[in-house]
C-alpha cells in the first residue's frame, strides 16, 4: 500500500520520490505529489490513492482528480500509470473468501470518483493501461470503443485471495469487451514488446509457470 502508516519505510524507500520523514508527524493522506519515469520509448507514472475515499465532491476528491489530469498532460509517449486503487476493477468483496455470496460483484468506486472530476470526465486518454492492486486476484479489462484504458489488476501474491464470480457486463457505463481473471497465487509480467508497438501481459503461477498470456496494442487488448 502506497501510504506511509501502512508501509512505513518502504513506503519511502519504494513508492515516495521525497525524503524519508516521520509517518505519525506526517500522516500523507494526499500529501505526496505524482510522480513519473521517463524511458525511452514509454513513460510510467504514479499517484498515490491508498487513502482516496467513497464519498463524491470531497476535497481529496478533487484533488486526485487535479493529479490526474496533471498527469494526463504530462503524458507524451505510451503511458502506464501504477495506482492502489484499480479504477475499473472488479471481483468479490474480501469478507467472500469461502464463496457464499459467489456471483456478487463489488466494483471499487474511489476511482471511478476522481476519474470523473478529470476535466474530462475520465481517465486521460493520454494513459495507455491503468495498473492497480487492492482486489485480491490477477486480471485484466478492456472495454468496447478503444478509448477507456485497460485495467490491469494485480493483487494475487500473498493476502487470501477472493472467491470466484462472474464478471461483469458493463464497468462505468462502458460495456466490457474483454476480460480474464486468475484465481491463484502468482504474479503478472508486463513486457514492452520489441519495436515499441505494444506490450505483453504474462500471467504467471507462483513457480512462474505461463497461465495466461495477454498483449496490449492502442487500448485493445487481446489474449491467446
Amino acid at each position: 500500500h502506497e501510504e506511509c502508516r501502512r508501509a512505513g519505510i518502504g513506503y519511502f524507500r519504494y513508492l515516495h520520490q521525497g525524503p524519508q520523514t516521520n509517518c505519525t508527524d506526517s500522516p500523507f493522506t494526499i500529501a505526496t505529489q505524482p510522480w513519473v519515469v521517463d524511458f525511452e520509448s514509454f513513460q510510467i507514472g504514479v499517484t498515490d490513492t491508498s487513502t482516496a475515499p467513497k464519498e463524491d465532491q470531497t476535497s481529496e476528491i478533487k484533488a486526485l482528480a487535479a493529479q490526474l489530469d496533471v498527469l494526463g498532460d504530462y503524458f507524451s509517449k505510451p503511458a502506464l500509470l501504477g495506482t492502489h486503487y484499480p479504477t475499473y476493477g472488479w471481483g468479490a468483496s474480501d469478507d467472500d473468501i469461502t464463496g457464499t455470496n459467489n456471483g456478487t460483484i463489488e466494483i471499487e468506486i474511489s476511482m471511478q470518483l476522481v476519474a470523473n472530476a478529470t476535466k474530462s470526465g475520465e481517465v486521460p486518454s493520454s494513459i495507455d493501461l491503468l495498473l492497480a492492486a487492492h482486489i485480491h486476484l490477477a486480471e485484466v479489462t478492456s472495454f468496447v470503443g478503444g478509448e477507456r484504458p485497460p485495467q490491469l489488476v494485480v493483487a494475487n501474491s500473498g493476502t487470501q485471495l477472493i472467491a470466484m464470480s462472474d464478471p461483469p457486463s458493463e464497468i462505468a457505463g462502458l460495456e466490457v469487451e474483454k476480460t480474464i481473471a486468475v484465481y491463484q497465487y502468482g504474479y503478472v509480467l508486463v513486457t514492452k514488446e520489441s519495436g515499441g508497438k505494444g506490450w505483453s501481459m504474462d500471467f504467471k503461477d507462483q513457480m512462474g509457470r505461463t497461465l495466461e498470456s495477454c498483449s496490449l496494442e492502442k487500448k485493445n487488448v487481446s489474449c491467446a
